[in-house]
């Protein structure tokens, strides 16, 4: 949001995203499914990025995952201003990320028809690394979240 006010592009509709960035509340009724569910097979919030943190999921995991940026909830201004890359890079989120098995999509599905807020933004693959896709094709992002001890790439 700051980056857009500074560079005097419209930010309207983004106070929703200003307060969760000042009051941070991470969604304890969906952590509470997931877990009753037994749904996920690997769980952390995004705090330094999607795909920073993501990739540090998908690295342990010894596992890939390709991200659909049509899928990443993001604000329509982001979008408007071709700014996907903060979605995708900006940090303090503060959201559930997960990766569950294809046998939990049908649960999964149940349980965003139920109103949680849960986005299906891509799947986990053979091989290492992020990938993100926009409409099929490969999209790169300038930088990929926050780094504490280095550069943020």
């Amino acid at each position: 949001g700051l980056h857009l006010f500074l560079e005097g592009k419209e930010t309207k509709g983004m106070n929703r995203y200003s307060r969760r960035y000042a009051s941070p509340k991470p969604d304890y009724a969906v952590w509470k499914e997931i877990v009753k569910h037994d749904i996920t097979r690997a769980m952390m919030d995004v705090s330094d990025g999607l795909l920073i943190d993501l990739g540090r999921m998908m690295s342990e995991s010894r596992t890939g995952a390709i991200v659909h940026l049509e899928n990443v909830p993001m604000p329509s201004t982001l979008k408007k201003n071709n700014l996907e890359t903060l979605a995708l890079a900006g940090g303090e989120d503060y959201q559930f990320l997960f990766t569950f098995p294809g046998k939990k999509l049908r649960t999964v599905q149940t349980l965003i028809e139920q109103g949680h807020p849960i986005s299906i933004i891509g799947e986990v693959i053979q091989g290492k690394g992020v990938k993100v896709l926009a409409d099929g094709k490969p999209f790169e992002a300038s930088v990929k979240g926050y780094e504490h001890f280095g550069n943020s790439r």
